[in-house]
């Protein structure tokens, strides 16, 4: 495909106000596509960071660990519970990574797909087919009980687990009362975890938490939390957008809803039209002079996933949510972002920091819409579909009311 930029789209001066009015959070593309064409790398002098939208420029801060780093998360997740694999660097990062990546890879986490199944089934046993919101209900709620299951922790674990999920969440904004609010969880977590972990260093069992013990992961407690937020945010929001986006496009949902085998494309599609997360961070670490913008060092980058997955360049009508789409990669994710069937989404990132939730993520949200249809043989939405909208760097829906198709 040609790399020139074509097509039509809004010409004039972006400013930063439009980066955080109500019309962008409804309706992004237009401003990302002329930020795009216009200004790839732009100074938002609201927050006071450089917005990066283009497909391989994003791609690029991702992989260059020599000039961008993720350690200004220590700002935010480490505020909250303190030192973490997502801001160790260099050699440190590598060898923690090497620990804890092989517990996440889909060989290993096959053996747990009953247990997710398990916990998928105990959620949708509990709603009322007529009508239930999907990410009140389900989405938000499945994530945290996967991981308790994971870690082998009782399911009376299930609701302090998400509520300290929530307030960590919380935490992560720029609020001093949240923010201390988010580190009374992680130590409410951490005091709850501390005996079990002792238990499960004498007695090891057939979970992930006693596999973490045996790899010796530095700062246990903290990986916790960390995957309890990250991977839970990321998965909660992935159902609620693929499902927003397969009840918009009925033709799309009768596809899936007649072979399940294409949820894993409404998956990836759903990841590159409307990711969990449109905007990641990085910090500048020696002074770079990108697109005639000179960022200095310590400056920080908005690293924007949403614009870069809706590039022209790269995909064709980027803007139309399709499953059948050719010019996307297909299947599981990899942190080079390369790949010889199209290109690839980049919401889980790239390079070093690349996430390592990736395959359980796409386990979860696969797996619960292939049981919805089992179970409902299909959904409809109750009354008008809940747009979905940008939040700070998330994007998603709080609420999806719906119904079986033939209740």
């Amino acid at each position: 495909m040609s790399v020139a930029r074509r097509g039509l789209y809004r010409r004039g001066v972006v400013t930063p106000e439009q980066l955080h009015d109500r019309a962008f959070s409804l309706d992004p593309f237009p401003i990302w596509t002329q930020l795009r064409h216009e200004s790839p790398i732009f100074y938002d002098t609201h927050d006071r960071v450089y917005v990066v939208s283009r497909h391989p420029d994003v791609i690029k801060a991702f992989s260059d660990s020599e000039r961008f780093t993720a350690r200004l998360y220590r700002k935010t997740l480490g505020a909250v519970f303190g030192p973490n694999l997502l801001v160790w660097e260099g050699q440190h990062h590598v060898d923690q990574r090497k620990v804890v990546a092989p517990l996440f890879v889909p060989t290993r986490l096959d053996r747990y797909r009953e247990l997710v199944e398990s916990v998928i089934d105990e959620l949708l046993a509990s709603v009322d087919p007529n009508g239930f919101d999907l990410v009140k209900d389900v989405s938000s709620l499945l994530p945290g009980k996967v991981i308790v299951r994971l870690l082998g922790l009782p399911p009376s674990d299930d609701q302090r687990f998400h509520e300290w999920y929530e307030t960590m969440m919380q935490g992560l904004w720029n609020d001093p009362v949240m923010r201390q609010r988010g580190r009374e969880a992680h130590s409410a977590l951490h005091k709850h975890i501390d005996p079990i972990v002792a238990d499960r260093r004498l007695v090891p069992h057939d979970d992930i938490l006693s596999r973490l013990i045996a790899a010796d992961v530095e700062e246990l407690p903290s990986f916790i939390s960390l995957l309890l937020t990250a991977g839970g945010e990321t998965t909660d929001k992935a159902i609620g957008n693929m499902w927003t986006n397969l009840l918009a496009h009925p033709m799309q949902l009768d596809v899936v809803r007649s072979d399940s085998g294409m949820l894993d494309r409404a998956f990836d599609e759903t990841m590159r039209h409307s990711p969990s997360l449109v905007y990641l961070g990085r910090e500048v670490l020696v002074d770079v002079d990108w697109h005639g913008v000179n960022i200095p060092k310590g400056g920080e980058l908005r690293l924007a996933v949403g614009s870069a997955n809706h590039d022209e360049t790269v995909f064709e009508r980027p803007d139309v949510f399709d499953i059948h789409r050719t010019d996307l990669h297909h299947g599981l994710e990899h942190r080079t972002a390369a790949y010889a069937d199209g290109a690839g989404h980049i919401a889980f990132g790239a390079g070093a920091h690349f996430c390592i939730g990736y395959a359980l993520a796409r386990m979860e949200t696969v797996t619960v819409a292939r049981m919805l249809l089992d179970r409902f043989g299909s959904l409809e939405a109750v009354g008008n579909l809940p747009p979905l909208r940008i939040v700070g760097p998330s994007w998603s829906t709080t609420t999806l009311p719906v119904r079986c198709a033939t209740a």
